[in-house]
């Protein structure tokens, strides 16, 4: 087995440039960025142990990394490590790589910080690549951005969850529906099955919709025998239809051999919605379930919610430290939950084998899409 190592630090940092704007012991501090967390600007990956590549030695060296205000090292020692072995090389990377120390309303700090090193075995040849995983001295590890002080855990916070949201218009609609056809013979009800799908893949072509844009989701083959006695037969009222057109499901049994295939039908330009479910009713497809409008690249308005949620999560910190009589200080941590967005799904058609609304009467398609973005921001407070 050939060791490998995995230093477990943070991506480059940005020092920030700070400066009095007078002499005395009461001077007012300015600076472009007045609180930046402590960070690893440049990480030195030492070479496993050989001995440790032969024993198979591996696990995390936590050492406790001193910085002074000017960010350099001032000393390293081993917190916690699962051999000896290990000690020396995690040491010397820790002492060899470069560190940006924390400002706080723009004085640097001098403080001791934890960085983790983790041996661990592989079978193939690797590059080291850096995590973001930093070790609070008092609790679990949690992802982070920023090196984690050793002192942290003194220090008040607030904690605000704040959910972002951007509104856009729909770029693009996905219809779900069915062709379902039966027939005693199992060919012919494969065959009208497929002449269903052939017309309504012409009457498409005919909007200029291709047939790369129909996706078959279901196909299944099966035989439903005939009863000895007819099976009883009840009309369940569907939902009111635009225009007040109020529709009843009388379902209709099929015997023999059934054939029943689903497809979605993506639409890329959302005013052809309509026409396109005319089309596929005059088609003679069986069941046109829903239209769920959505967008295709949500990435630009997520951002825009993003920022949305931590500019308010920045005012409610805001008004809580006032509130408490402190004021607010630096980020300590920012959590950024999986993103989302809300389709809009619209009913379009009743059942297959009763009366359809009036051809060009569809449901308008919604206004907005919204898409949202949630963080979790934890602040440092300061008197």
């Amino acid at each position: 087995m050939r060791a490998w190592l995995r230093i477990i630090l943070t991506a480059a940092g940005t020092v920030a440039a700070w400066s009095l704007t007078a002499g005395d012991a009461g001077a007012q501090v300015s600076c472009a960025r007045p609180n930046v967390l402590a960070q690893a600007v440049h990480v030195v990956v030492p070479d496993a142990p050989a001995l440790a590549q032969q024993q198979g030695i591996v696990g995390t060296v936590q050492v406790v990394v001193s910085l002074d205000p000017q960010s350099r090292v001032t000393g390293t020692r081993i917190r916690s490590s699962p051999s000896a072995v290990l000690n020396a090389a995690a040491l010397s990377a820790a002492r060899q790589s470069t560190y940006q120390t924390e400002i706080r309303d723009c004085v640097p700090i001098a403080a001791d910080f934890i960085m983790d090193v983790t041996f661990a075995g592989q079978t193939g040849a690797a590059t080291p690549v850096p995590m973001v995983i930093p070790a609070p001295p008092t609790r679990p590890s949690v992802i982070s951005q920023q090196l984690v002080r050793t002192d942290d855990d003194s220090r008040p916070t607030v904690v605000i969850t704040m959910q972002g949201t951007a509104a856009r218009p729909p770029d693009v609609a996905y219809v779900n529906a069915g062709i379902v056809t039966n027939d005693d013979v199992s060919a012919t009800a494969a065959a009208k099955n497929d002449a269903i799908f052939a017309a309504l893949q012409a009457k498409l072509a005919a909007l200029g919709i291709d047939a790369a844009k129909i996706k078959q989701t279901f196909y299944s083959l099966t035989y439903n025998a005939r009863p000895t006695t007819p099976s009883p037969v009840s009309a369940t009222a569907a939902p009111m239809q635009p225009g007040g057109v109020q529709i009843y499901s009388i379902p209709v049994p099929r015997y023999g051999y059934v054939v029943s295939r689903q497809f979605q039908l993506t639409v890329d330009a959302v005013t052809k919605v309509g026409a396109v479910t005319d089309a596929l009713v005059a088609a003679g497809v069986t069941s046109v379930n829903n239209v769920q409008y959505t967008l295709t690249d949500p990435s630009a308005a997520y951002n825009d919610a993003l920022a949305s949620a931590l500019k308010a999560a920045k005012v409610q910190a805001t008004t809580v430290a006032q509130s408490s009589g402190m004021h607010l200080g630096g980020v300590k941590q920012i959590q950024v939950q999986q993103q989302y967005l809300t389709p809009q799904p619209v009913p379009f058609r009743g059942p297959p084998g009763i009366p359809a609304p009036v051809q060009g009467v569809n449901m308008p398609a919604p206004a907005t899409i919204d898409v949202r973005a949630t963080v979790v921001v934890t602040y440092f407070l300061k008197p």
